[in-house]
């Protein structure tokens, strides 16, 4: 995909300034790109992906892998877009962790950081998080991005908008209601599925602990578990889609052992 020639195209009859612009582009890469989660499990055991997960190179002109970190995401990205499509004043913020600073036309510094959150959020169109205006002064930034939100087209959903669809008759209810709503959201990597199940999971107040594992193919499981009524799920991709299936203890205990986890406390303490 040459995105440059793709955001460009979309950019030309929009007739938007320079913080529009720089919005619309970040809210669009949002759409595109997903947080690489094996970066937080190949470390230990396979160096040469790790490094090349870290050292990722991305050509905005020929994208055919939509798996990010922060550093890719935000220097070969994010940043080389807004510098090629606006003359808005940008720079990376790098070091352990990188994002993108933009100083509007007011002298405002705002941080552009996409991926603690926002790739996922702005895939099920909530609102964002990660763009925020650094000056103390500035409490209502909010409602700048909310006025060029509606300008540019991206008018974002409530909660109640997503937990009036939600089952809350039982448990098993209320992840059959979620499993429909995954399939319905189209989202296709494991990241944004499980962003996007904790946060209908947390909007319903429920009493849950999960972990996550990978395996030696870098296919991932989340384990939750219901301190209500002991039961466990995991969250895991079937033929073609993720979804969320009950599993005995017993056999959740057997895979997590096979699994690269981010925690083993989680069945220990069972």
């Amino acid at each position: 995909m040459n995105l440059l020639d793709l955001i460009g195209s979309e950019l030309k009859n929009m007739h938007l300034n320079n913080f529009e612009k720089v919005r619309y582009i970040y809210l669009r890469t949002c759409q595109f790109f997903y947080f690489d989660a094996r970066y937080y499990y190949v470390e230990q055991f396979n160096k040469k992906i790790y490094k090349h997960i870290i050292n990722k190179k991305v050509d905005i002109t020929k994208v055919d892998d939509f798996s990010v970190i922060c550093h890719s995401y935000s220097k070969y990205i994010l940043l080389k877009l807004i510098n090629e499509l606006t003359t808005a004043n940008v720079s990376l913020q790098s070091g352990s962790h990188s994002f993108v600073k933009y100083k509007d036309d007011s002298g405002s510094v705002w941080n552009l950081d996409a991926t603690l959150g926002d790739l996922s959020r702005i895939k099920v169109v909530l609102k964002s998080t990660g763009f925020i205006c650094r000056e103390s002064w500035n409490f209502n930034y909010q409602d700048i991005l909310d006025e060029i939100d509606e300008l540019i087209g991206y008018k974002y959903k409530e909660k109640k908008d997503y937990i009036q669809f939600l089952n809350l008759s039982s448990f098993d209810d209320l992840i059959n209601s979620i499993n429909i709503l995954i399939n319905d959201s189209k989202l296709d990597n494991f990241t944004d599925v499980l962003f996007f199940v904790k946060w209908l999971l947390n909007g319903c107040f429920c009493m849950l602990s999960d972990c996550t594992g990978m395996d030696n193919n870098y296919n991932f499981y989340n384990f939750i578990y219901d301190e209500s009524n002991n039961d466990l799920y995991c969250l895991s991709k079937g033929t073609d889609k993720y979804g969320i299936k009950e599993i005995s203890f017993d056999a959740g205990l057997q895979l997590s052992k096979k699994l690269h986890m981010n925690s083993r406390n989680f069945f220990n303490n069972k």
